[in-house]
């Protein structure tokens, strides 16, 4: 039976039209049939010309609803999106994430806000919580850093922010518990960070009511000022920094929380692989450094930044590391220039390795202000190059009896004893 209810189309263009033009005319085979059924050759040339006609009609009836089934899948997808959206907002998930946009950090990297992170103590093998406040400074009290008075800020690197220990067993933490009332200390390290992003760091927070600024020293922190590439010596002898460029389209996808469930989604879906391709359920972490600047990797990857302190310890040090050598004295005098003028006051102190002394007694040497020295109190892990829990209480100790700090009278005497027993206690339980 062929279409438009005949069994068997005769001649006339009507009924052949009805053969073929609604697309019983499939494919040449269709054609040499109708053309048996033919008698003369006009007729299979108007065949012919129905099916090419129908043929590309049937192309545009596809497209057609190729671009509708599509427009419909958008218009789901968006609407599922808008929902999920206006969900997570009143739920109020991610907005620590949403509430500081994908802009790029001053500094390269920066930290979170609200947010709790752990990692692996190095000798007990336990999760060290760290906890960051809506500031993003490591802060495990119920007061945000904004609302502390009278704070003693400790600025530098891994040492200061103590990734590695419990709070309550930094140094930074035995001191707050030390203050006098009123005073506080707080924890302003930020791992692998440098001279200049820790200046960048005082700069983000120097509204906060800080009274005394402490840089803490270490060896690498010369190395790291190359590094980052951040900075510039002016032609008056100033530091300016780099501007960095903001992505636009980072800029506003980051602004919605979907943004961030969607990559929550994709980790948790290669969690899943993982779990049935090996059976474990194991922490898929992110190499961070795939999001720093490729000129900042390049130079953190070079032989000059490898031998940088090696070639300022030498007795004729290359003209480019005097040259970074003069911008740290430059970049430093003018942090404390700055801290200063805000009638607060400016230290540093010095890690207590022999490397890191060395170093500071060569670079310091015609810095202009107060630099405290630590060798000797420094005790690390068994599996890790940082200070330990007893290093930490090491250093507390020192900071309390040097009086050449100006902030020494706001704090009281500790009980060193009961805080080593303390850390022999922790050692022990979790050592069994």
């Amino acid at each position: 039976m062929f279409k438009c209810g005949i069994s068997e189309p005769s001649v006339s263009h009507v009924n052949l039209e009805c053969y073929c033009c609604e697309g019983v005319c499939d494919d040449e085979a269709d054609i040499a049939e109708a053309a048996r059924r033919t008698v003369d050759d006009g007729q299979l040339r108007w065949i012919r010309e129905r099916y090419r006609a129908s043929a590309a009609c049937e192309n545009n009836r596809h497209m057609k609803n190729i671009l509708k089934n599509s427009a419909l899948a958008l218009f789901a997808i968006a609407v599922s999106l808008v929902v999920a959206e206006i969900a997570l907002r009143m739920e109020g998930r991610y907005q620590d994430l949403a509430s500081q946009a994908l802009v790029p950090s001053p500094a390269i990297w920066d930290r979170p806000v609200n947010r709790i992170e752990s990692r692996a103590h190095p000798d007990l093998k336990v999760p060290i919580e760290i906890r960051f406040d809506s500031d993003g400074v490591r802060n495990h009290s119920e007061t945000s850093t904004r609302e502390k008075r009278h704070i003693i800020g400790f600025f530098g690197d891994s040492f200061v922010e103590n990734r590695r220990v419990e709070d309550r067993f930094s140094f930074t933490s035995i001191l707050d518990v030390a203050t006098r009332p009123g005073a506080r200390v707080v924890n302003y390290g930020v791992e692998n960070y440098g001279l200049d992003q820790s200046y960048l760091r005082y700069k983000k927070y120097e509204k906060h009511d800080i009274h005394d600024v402490v840089y803490v020293f270490c060896e690498n922190d010369l190395r790291d000022l190359y590094e980052t590439g951040l900075t510039k010596m002016t032609d008056n002898g100033d530091i300016a920094f780099n501007v960095p460029t903001t992505n636009p389209v980072y800029r506003l996808i980051g602004r919605f929380h979907t943004t961030y469930l969607v990559i929550s989604a994709y980790y948790k879906a290669r969690e899943l692989v993982n779990v049935l391709a090996t059976g474990k359920s194991e922490w898929i972490s992110v190499d961070w450094k795939q999001f720093l600047p490729e000129d900042y990797l390049a130079r953190n990857q070079d032989e000059y930044a490898y031998g940088v302190t090696r070639d300022f310890l030498s007795l004729s040090p290359s003209p480019s590391t005097l040259q970074l050598s003069q911008k740290f004295l430059a970049l430093l005098e003018k942090w404390k220039r700055e801290v200063e003028t805000s009638n607060r006051t400016f230290s540093v102190l010095v890690l207590p390795r022999e490397i890191d002394d060395t170093v500071a007694t060569k670079l310091f040497r015609n810095f202009d202000g107060n630099v405290v020295h630590s060798i000797g109190y420094f005790e690390p892990f068994q599996n890790d190059g940082h200070w330990n829990e007893y290093g930490n209480e090491k250093v507390a100790e020192l900071i309390l009896s040097e009086k050449i700090f100006p902030f020494h009278e706001k704090f009281k005497r500790i009980d060193v004893a009961k805080l080593k027993s303390d850390i022999d206690a922790y050692y022990n339980r979790l050592s069994r």
